[in-house]
C-alpha cells in the first residue's frame, strides 16, 4: 500500500509540475508576441510593416536581382536564404507579433508565412496586386504538393 501512495504522490507531483512549465511557457510567449523588438531585432506588427522593413533592409543592387526572379521563383529559390533570415529573425518559429499576425491571415506555418511574404515583397516591387487570400491559397497548395512528394520519395525509398 506504501508503494502505491508513493507512486500516486510520484505522478501527481510530476503532472502539477508540468502543467506549472506550460503556464510558464505560454505566460513567455503571450509576453513574447507583444514586443517590437526580440533579440535586438525589429519584429514587424503586419504584412505591410514586413514589406516596409524588407525595402529598407535590402540594397537597390538587391531588389534588382530580386526583380529578375519571377514570383514563383524567387518564393522557391530564396527560401533557404531570404526566408531562413525572416523565420530566425522575426521569430517565427517562436512566435512574435508578426507570427500571430501571419496566423490570422491564414498562413499557418513559419515556413509558409515566409514564402507568403517574399511573394508579397515581390509584388509590392513589381506594382502587383497583392491579392492575399489566393496568394496564401498558391502557397499552401505549393507546400501541399511538396510535402506530398516528400512523402513520396520517403515512402518508395523505405519500401525498396
Amino acid at each position: 500500500m506504501k508503494r502505491i501512495s508513493f507512486f500516486l504522490v510520484f505522478v501527481i507531483a510530476a503532472t502539477s509540475l508540468v502543467a506549472q512549465k506550460a503556464m510558464e511557457r505560454e505566460r513567455a510567449y503571450n509576453k513574447r508576441i507583444q514586443k517590437e523588438r526580440l533579440n535586438g531585432v525589429y519584429i514587424p506588427k503586419d504584412l505591410p510593416d514586413a514589406i516596409a522593413e524588407l525595402n529598407k533592409l535590402t540594397s537597390r543592387e538587391a531588389r534588382a536581382k530580386f526583380l529578375q526572379m519571377g514570383e514563383g521563383d524567387a518564393m522557391v529559390k530564396l527560401h533557404f536564404s531570404l526566408g531562413r533570415w525572416i523565420r530566425e529573425n522575426w521569430s517565427l518559429w517562436e512566435g512574435s507579433r508578426l507570427s500571430v499576425h501571419m496566423n490570422k491571415m491564414g498562413a499557418t506555418h513559419p515556413e509558409m508565412m515566409s514564402r507568403v511574404i517574399i511573394v508579397a515583397y515581390h509584388r509590392y516591387l513589381t506594382k502587383t496586386d497583392l491579392d492575399l487570400k489566393t496568394l496564401i491559397g498558391q502557397v499552401e497548395q505549393y507546400v501541399e504538393k511538396k510535402r506530398d512528394k516528400e512523402r513520396k520519395e520517403y515512402q518508395q525509398y523505405h519500401d525498396d
